[in-house]
């Protein structure tokens, strides 16, 4: 399990986990970015896909992946926070 960021040049971020390939999982989302309304495609889309994405760590269980991108997430300043509150209920309501 992976868990990856998306970072743009003015500081927002996104923080997502996958037992997918990181490149299908990046395609993944810029296909749902062509309508998509989350903060996250909104931003993909004003900042037309100019961004860094990067694998931040990997584990050996999906608990373990939840935890860190919880931890990552929660230490982002809320300012540049691009994380919806839906994907933030762990770890029942949102698998990726």
């Amino acid at each position: 399990f992976k868990v990856y960021e998306i970072k743009f040049k003015d500081g927002f971020v996104y923080y997502g986990y996958t037992a997918k390939p990181f490149n299908l999982r990046l395609q993944e989302h810029l296909k749902a970015s062509q309508k998509g309304k989350s903060l996250l495609y909104k931003k993909m889309r004003n900042a037309e896909y100019d961004c860094d994405c990067r694998v931040v760590q990997t584990f050996p269980t999906m608990e373990e992946a939840l935890i860190w991108e919880k931890k990552l997430i929660k230490r982002t300043p809320h300012n540049l926070k691009l994380n919806s509150l839906q994907t933030q209920n762990y770890p029942n309501l949102y698998y990726k």
